[in-house]
């Protein structure tokens, strides 16, 4: 590529700093030996490198991706550690933002590429930009003062991911590596499209932020969550192979904008084996991890991707684990759900979503079972029936008894909804699904309603659960064990309310030691770098 007076000027300011082993390091780079470079002008009039017959950014505006990269990093940094010159539009974005940038280029002929760029010499001169070399990583980090920022430009991480990680080492002493210390590790969260799950990715998200780390929640267009809804009846597979390609295709390029340590996938996010294959692939160092929060018996899809994880969460007991060993799956490890506490938690709440009984969920065939008798054996009693509301959709046809007790007529409620109704009655009840006319405790798992409820402060009465023992205690909850003994646990803690105040202020205390979103996630990291 031609060189002018740019290059020079680079070099000789280089040396004027005292940057000799860099200037060096540049003019002994063989340009277009080694590795082929073409300078072209985006649509945005940006500057572009094409390396070795591939385009280092969008041909329309590296200005959006830059911009992409910089919502990423640390707010409060003043400095930045940056793993490529591929890209001058980033650059010249983190200059506006940071006061220091020190730069690792992998390629000297890009770095050369780079500097030969109308204008650069001033960069060179700049005691607030640093260029490192490959050679320099066997050192110490230079002191920037503060939190410094990690920024990558994906082209850098696809031509050299290895001395990526070098490089992540070099800034961050080697934290990433060391078990139980994972700050400024990058987290990848992938939600899935609609659906309980997906309100799962913001509250990890907050989690992340509070221990350290940098995390990207995906966030879906709702192009394609719409294409999701059409595809929910009968439809065609070349349909549904679009949603997948159009779905990977959005991940690869936020992901290697971002270069991540860890991607988290969530349950029903849009990740079919062959583009979970395809994910790995693009991101080979990169840890894949997946936190299954649904039942298996009922969502067996998870067998057919188990295999493909490095590490797979799910909420149920041995059972479980002992399919997903023999589906393959190297790594399953139970993790159960949890709470945020910021959202669900005590509160005063507007007489729409009081009552003296309240449940929140949809009309699975065992619970309108369960309710209709409780109903009827409270109808028996000599004080009047309390008032019960139920909130929430596919209740249609459960007869009169229980569709008049639905709130709005059973329209779907939203997640701040929730929060209200779950602090708002008396007595929460918390009837896990089913398909029988009772409980159902064949699936071993606790639903994330436990954790809400409690959270919020709030009294439940829960169906029994296998697992439920380890996670809360009688003191904190109380737990009918069948249908018949519901109406008789209802009326004695209406008529207690101290009891029921005490019991949810426990519930609440056991969330904020043991069951918020940041100590799963401190698991997940634990259990992913292990």
């Amino acid at each position: 590529m031609p060189e002018g007076s740019s290059l020079l000027k680079s070099l000789k300011a280089m040396r004027a700093r005292g940057l000799n082993l860099q200037a060096d390091w540049l003019e002994k780079a063989s340009a277009g030996k080694v590795t082929e470079i073409r300078t072209l002008k985006a649509e945005d009039g940006s500057d572009l490198f094409v390396v070795d017959g591939r385009s280092q950014d969008s041909r329309r505006s590296p200005l959006s991706e830059a911009l992409k990269i910089l919502e990423t990093l640390e707010p409060l940094s003043e400095n930045v550690f940056l793993y490529g010159l591929s890209g001058p539009a980033l650059v010249r974005a983190l200059l506006e933002r940071f006061r220091t940038i020190t730069a690792l280029e992998p390629s000297p002929e890009v770095a050369r590429a780079f500097f030969s760029l109308e204008g650069s010499e001033k960069l060179a001169l700049s005691p607030s930009f640093r260029l490192l070399i490959p050679g320099e990583l066997s050192g110490k980090a230079p002191e920037t003062g503060g939190t410094p920022s990690l920024a990558a430009h994906p082209g850098a991480v696809r031509r050299n991911p290895q001395l990526f990680r070098a490089f992540k080492d070099f800034v961050l002493g080697g934290k990433n590596k060391r078990p139980g210390d994972f700050q400024e590790a990058r987290l990848v969260i992938i939600p899935p499209l609609s659906g309980g799950p997906a309100s799962m990715g913001g509250f990890l998200r907050k989690a992340a932020k509070r221990l350290a780390l940098v995390p990207l929640l995906m966030e879906w267009p709702q192009s394609l969550v719409r294409l999701e809804a059409s595809l929910k009846g009968p439809g065609n597979p070349e349909d549904a192979r679009g949603l997948f390609r159009e779905a990977f295709g959005l991940l690869k390029e936020s992901a290697q904008a971002f270069a991540p340590d860890l991607i988290l996938s969530l349950a029903q996010a849009p990740l079919d084996p062959g583009t979970l294959s395809r994910l790995k692939d693009a991101f080979p160092e990169t840890i894949h991890a997946f936190w299954f929060a649904e039942d298996l018996d009922r969502f067996g899809y998870a067998l057919e991707t188990a295999p493909l994880y490095d590490l797979f969460l799910h909420i149920q007991g041995p059972e479980t684990e002992k399919k997903l060993r023999e589906a393959g799956c190297r790594k399953p490890r139970y993790l159960p759900l949890c709470a945020d506490a910021d959202f669900f938690h005590p509160r005063e709440v507007p007489p729409p979503y009081q009552a003296e009984i309240s449940f929140m969920g949809a009309g699975y065939p065992n619970r309108r079972s369960v309710f209709r008798r409780l109903l009827k054996d409270l109808e028996k009693g000599k004080r009047a029936v309390p008032v019960f509301k139920i909130f929430g959709s596919g209740w249609e046809g459960a007869g009169t008894e229980l569709e008049s007790r639905l709130f709005e007529g059973g329209r779907r409620v939203t997640a701040e909804e929730t929060a209200l109704i779950y602090a708002g009655a008396e007595a929460q009840l918390n009837i896990h699904s089913g398909g029988g006319s009772g409980y159902s405790p064949r699936s071993a798992f606790v639903n994330p309603r436990a954790f809400e409820i409690a959270a919020s402060g709030a009294f439940q009465i829960t169906d029994s659960r296998p697992l439920l023992s380890g996670l809360f205690t009688e003191r904190e909850l109380a737990v009918s064990s069948e249908p018949d003994d519901l109406p008789e646990l209802v009326l004695k803690f209406l008529e207690n309310p101290e009891e029921r105040r005490a019991r949810g202020a426990a519930a609440r205390e056991r969330v904020l030691k043991a069951h918020l979103y940041r100590h799963r996630l401190e698991k997940i990291l634990e259990l992913a770098f292990s």
